[in-house]
């Protein structure tokens, strides 16, 4: 009797070992689905947002692929952890839609660097320049994953780094000049610095690079020799009639 109540005890113990267990990893999976799923809806809000911000970022028929890509592959996760989401499935029929008339469409982004639009005011700027880097750190992650072939990659990439050259050499020149209308050349030369400073890292020299460098070292130049006229001594006055009229006689 002893025995037997030792092995019902014994048994209990194991099952509730065993009941714990399964509790536990039914809490690990549900928690790693959570937190999966909280991994691709962000994925989905960014890459909704890149879309979104298409008109004022330099997207190419090739990046808004991938974006789109990107944005449906996260939605048939979210999808395939929690069949329940019944909005999840018409946004998957609209992304594969919209993929669908991009690869129709004729013509891609060789021109990327002509839709280049300067924003007008400082908090634009920063906005489009945090959506270049955004662009590029997506590009990176894609192609690490093999999901963007390397050219693809090199190719879209040069164009963005293009687009945030483009931009912060253009503001710089454009607050150097302000500057230099206000009278504050310490001010505009430390802006006409730092545009020659993104220039001069560029390894291709093409005909923008070349040409805003030109114009400038000629402003940095104009700036040095206003300078440098404004700190000249001044030489010493010249006795006039008046200074000669009132100076002490000499005594013969």
């Amino acid at each position: 009797m002893i025995e037997l109540v030792i092995v019902l005890i014994v048994a209990l113990v194991i099952l509730a070992v065993v009941i714990n267990s399964i509790q536990q990893h039914k809490e690990k999976v549900e928690s790693e689905k959570r937190a999966e799923l909280t991994k691709q809806r962000m994925i989905i809000d960014e890459s909704e947002e890149l879309l979104l911000a298409a008109g004022q970022l330099p997207i190419s028929k090739e990046l808004s692929m991938i974006i789109h890509q990107r944005l449906l592959s996260a939605l048939e996760i979210c999808k395939e952890i929690n069949p329940s989401m019944l909005e999840v499935g018409q946004r998957i029929k609209d992304t594969r839609e919209r993929i669908d008339a991009l690869q129709t469409q004729t013509g891609s982004g060789e021109s990327i660097a002509e839709q280049v639009t300067i924003p007008e005011n400082d908090k634009q700027i920063i906005l489009v320049l945090q959506g270049l880097k955004k662009l590029r750190s997506l590009l990176r992650n894609e192609n690490a994953k093999g999901k963007v072939d390397t050219h693809l990659f090199m190719t879209e990439d040069k164009r963005l780094a293009r687009a945030q050259l483009t931009i912060n050499v253009e503001t710089m020149i454009k607050r150097g000049r302000h500057a230099m209308e206000n009278g504050m050349l310490g001010s505009a030369r430390q802006y006409f610095e730092k545009a020659n400073r993104s220039l001069s890292e560029q390894v291709e020299a093409d005909e923008y690079v070349t040409a805003r460098k030109q114009l400038v070292e000629e402003s940095l130049y104009h700036i040095k020799d206003n300078l440098r006229s404004t700190n000249r001594p001044r030489p010493a006055d010249t006795n006039d009639d008046l200074d000669e009229l009132f100076a002490p006689k000499k005594k013969w």
